[in-house]
């Protein structure tokens, strides 16, 4: 019995031992592996404030709070689990260590232009699948920036601000927006990675000195005035070299020099080498944009080069590159016209070499005084309304036929080009034999052939040059003469076994045949040797075996007539 009454004390005092443990559990903030639950703000800012190793913390409802500051030495992770935290005050969040927010929503509802998450210097945020909904300035970094996937939305100017020393990563579907000014005001440097940026002002706003990289693409602009300005990531526009140096994506040659961080007044090499090349970039490479005389940012630029590969090259306007005094070579695939008075007066132009041209503007190389080399393809390209330059082809021009890839034909791919060139017409009706717009073409050489049939032999010179005489010499056979001859397919005389094509501008062919002779040097048709013989099976006499048969014949039949009358007489 006193043992079963000392049991019944221990349990009693047993059930207090887990009650007092109980009680005193839920008053601490639950600690569990995945970090502590908050639902007040009060135990949020404990939290943070006392965090002293990195400390997850989860959100157990929506909290309204003052701001929140995590110092220097904090390493904080948030778990929203779909709650919000909001705020009246101008940030809900301020970090200066490591601040890493996860799904949920910061929104600050204060009257006046406000923002959710401020990253100071040395500050690091990371947004994943988190909505920041503010009035301005939403998302002010000063630090570094990660954004994945995330929502920030500024009901009147800036989603966010990426001051001088921030440095901020848009990735994901991440979609930033404002209704005023600028989806993203960029002091410092961006690295958009992919994304949506919007705004009803401008989608980025970059400040001078700022930095906007694009590691997989480009930003594609759209809108209407009145309409949102929409910047997205898509394949790059463009991709050249500035000074021989990396090459660079880019959304426009303006934009290649700007992320070369090469003053533009400084490049004096520029190559483009993949992407298209628009009329923006001309206007930008223009020497006097829009003849307004604010004159060409690459005042220094020497040469420019457009590859091959370049998938489109938007025609070259008039006057382009008029007046240029630094330029010294161009070359350019895939443009097909180029405009009037391109490269007027362009006094240092050395090499200009153009492998798909196919019109060219009047005076488009006017004054080009130092030009030496002027490269066109196999297909002579055109100048309708005049002449390329209105002065005399500048001392020691020479013409260059080039191949799809800019190299310099030769053999008979070259002759055969040159002939094109030759039979081409300037200003849509002129013909210069041997020159083409003033320029020597160069040697060109047609084909002589010559065909002998049996009992002879001829001799044709083979390859003659363009505008000389072609003499084929016709040589019988002992016993033979010249029959006939005819020259490509018409029939023409031979005067003492010789024909000649006189100032050749083509190919030519002859054709000879030739005839049997008899001792007296007639034909056994009865002609002379240089007369054409006539041809009669009904005709011709009978020779050679044939006609001692025949007398044979005629002998034997007369024998047979004598035998038989003298049989009659004797009987």
């Amino acid at each position: 019995m006193r043992r079963l009454t000392h049991l019944k004390k221990l349990s009693v005092m047993l059930g207090a031992a887990v009650l007092l443990s109980a009680t005193l559990i839920a008053s601490v903030p639950a600690h569990a592996e995945e970090g502590i639950t908050v639902t007040s703000a009060a135990e949020l800012k404990n939290a943070v404030q006392n965090a002293s190793a990195p400390l997850t913390i989860n959100l157990g409802g929506d909290i309204f709070t003052a701001t929140v500051s995590a110092g220097t030495d904090k390493d904080i992770t948030i778990n929203m689990n779909g709650h919000r935290i909001r705020t009246t005050s101008m940030y809900a969040l301020v970090t200066a260590g490591k601040l890493t927010v996860n799904g949920g929503t910061v929104v600050n509802e204060a009257v006046q232009p406000a923002g959710c998450i401020q990253v100071n210097s040395g500050g690091t945020l990371v947004l994943n699948g988190t909505a920041l909904d503010g009035g301005s300035m939403v998302l002010d970094n000063h630090g570094t920036s990660t954004v994945t996937d995330s929502t920030i939305t500024a009901s009147l100017y800036y989603g966010v601000t990426n001051q001088t020393s921030g440095i901020l990563y848009l990735n994901g579907s991440s979609l930033i927006s404002d209704e005023l000014i600028a989806g993203i005001s960029n002091y410092g440097a961006l690295y958009f990675n992919s994304g949506i940026v919007k705004s009803k002002g401008t989608a980025i706003e970059q400040i001078r000195g700022s930095s906007l990289i694009l590691p997989d693409g480009k930003i594609d602009k759209n809108g209407t005035d009145g309409g949102y300005h929409t910047c997205t990531l898509t394949d790059s526009v463009i991709t050249g070299a500035v000074n021989g140096g990396t090459p660079i994506d880019a959304e426009s040659i303006e934009d290649l020099i700007r992320r070369s961080k090469v003053s533009a007044a400084h490049v004096t090499r520029l190559e483009i080498t993949e992407g298209t090349v628009t009329g923006d970039d001309w206007n930008y490479l223009s020497t006097d944009k829009d003849n307004t005389g604010a004159g060409n940012p690459l005042s220094q630029l020497e040469v420019l080069i457009i590859g091959r590969t370049v998938s489109q090259v938007t025609d070259m306007p008039a006057d382009c590159f008029w007046g240029d005094r630094t330029l010294t070579e161009i070359k350019i695939f895939g443009v097909k016209g180029v405009g009037d008075r391109a490269f007027q007066n362009c006094t240092a132009l050395e090499t200009a070499i153009f492998p798909g041209l196919q019109n060219m503007g009047t005076d488009m190389i006017e004054g080009c005084t130092s030009m030496k080399i002027f490269a066109v393809p196999s297909t002579p390209p055109v100048c309708e309304n005049g002449w390329i330059y209105s002065s005399s082809a500048p001392a020691g021009l020479q013409l260059q036929i080039v191949d799809s890839s800019g190299i310099p034909l030769s053999g008979a791919a070259l002759n055969e080009a040159r002939i094109r060139y030759a039979l081409a017409l300037e200003n849509g009706s002129d013909r210069e034999d041997g020159y083409w717009f003033g320029m020597d073409i160069g040697e060109i050489t047609h084909t002589i052939s010559a065909t002998a049939g049996e009992g002879g032999k001829v001799k044709a010179p083979g390859k003659v040059l363009r505008g000389t005489d072609a003499r084929i010499q016709i040589i019988p056979n002992p016993g033979w003469a010249t029959a006939s001859a005819t020259a490509d397919g018409e029939s023409v005389s031979v005067v003492n076994n010789e024909y000649v094509f006189h100032d050749v501008k083509e190919d030519h062919s002859l054709t000879v045949t030739f005839i049997k002779v008899k001792d007296n040097g007639t034909s056994e048709s009865g002609n002379s040797g240089n007369e054409k013989p006539v041809f009669s099976s009904a005709k011709a006499a009978r020779t050679g075996d044939d006609a001692v048969l025949l007398l044979w014949c005629f002998l034997l039949a007369a024998s047979a007539v004598v035998i038989k009358k003298l049989v009659r007489y004797r009987v």
